[in-house]
């Protein structure tokens, strides 16, 4: 793959290849390395003049792993994987730890990390009425600090990521029952608020992740401010764990030209309280901040 971007004057060149062998009945060793490149973002190559020198990001990347088709509807892989990040964009201030630099929204392509890890996934499809995904994956993403020529935690460094959605499907269209229940006047006047249709899909997702890094902060009384000292090292803290339960439920009326969707989808049905981020006051104090608790969503939908 071949990209030139004109404002910047860069070219970037990206060679790929892949291999899959079959080695065993329904069995594929996979093997892939690539180069991958991306472009400078407008928002960053706008915020500053000299921002036009930035290069492109670049990524090298290994991806080996085994994949099995236990049956036409149930596939699952397992992959190792390693993430060579270069030319980063960071922020000029970023390469000393002297506290009155101001980098004004100057950027420089000098930052580097990396990412490895292990990747499980099992998936059966909708062949019939029920349907799950299962995947987990554990990695460390690091980036490089260029002030003290240490790698610290990448804000995104998780850790443990693990998904579970499994879902039903119920064709009632085909019972009895329902064609009778249908056809009575007060089930037209309170189809919309009953769990009943012409078709009836039910799913749950549950999500967990390991605990976002961020960086600790101290507090100066006389100042009434919080700062980040210019020796604190990055990321050397986490936030707790994050996990959340969602439950949707989708309704179709088949009509002889069209399909009525309707559906409900209630994110973190237990309320769990995921905290985002901490604010510090100017008291000293720390309040946490949470991500949605409880929260609902319906809509419909016309399918022609």
């Amino acid at each position: 793959r071949g990209d030139y971007f004109d404002y910047i004057g860069k070219t970037a060149m990206d060679p790929r290849i892949g291999f899959s062998l079959n080695f065993l009945k329904d069995m594929k060793l996979n093997l892939a390395v690539a180069q991958q490149s991306q472009s400078p973002a407008y928002v960053s190559i706008t915020a500053n003049p000299k921002n036009s020198e930035l290069s492109y990001k670049q990524t090298r990347q290994v991806v080996a792993g085994v994949e099995r088709l236990f049956r036409e509807d149930m596939k699952g892989t397992l992959e190792i994987f390693y993430k060579d990040y270069r030319k980063v964009p960071i922020p000029v201030t970023w390469k000393t730890p002297d506290p009155f630099d101001r980098a004004e929204g100057h950027l420089v392509s000098e930052g580097k990390g990396f990412s490895k890890g292990i990747e499980l996934f099992l998936q059966k499809k909708m062949s019939g009425r029920y349907f799950f995904t299962v995947s987990y994956a554990y990695s460390v993403s690091k980036g490089f600090d260029p002030r003290y020529n240490t790698y610290y935690d990448w804000d995104y460094d998780y850790r443990h990521i693990f998904t579970f959605i499994n879902g039903i499907r119920f064709n009632l269209q085909n019972k009895q029952w329902y064609r009778d229940m249908a056809e009575k006047t007060w089930y037209k006047m309170l189809a919309w608020a009953l769990p009943f249709a012409d078709q009836v899909e039910v799913s749950t997702r549950w999500r967990y992740l390991g605990g976002r890094p961020y960086t600790e902060q101290t507090y100066y009384p006389n100042l009434h401010h919080w700062v980040v000292e210019e020796t604190q090292l990055s990321n050397t803290l986490r936030y707790p764990a994050y996990h959340r339960l969602d439950f949707r439920l989708d309704r179709r009326f088949m009509y002889r030209n069209l399909t009525l969707v309707t559906y409900i989808d209630i994110m973190n049905v237990y309320g769990r309280d995921n905290i985002w981020t901490y604010n510090y006051n100017e008291d000293g104090t720390v309040d946490d901040v949470y991500q949605w608790q409880v929260f609902p969503v319906g809509g419909l939908a016309i399918e022609f």
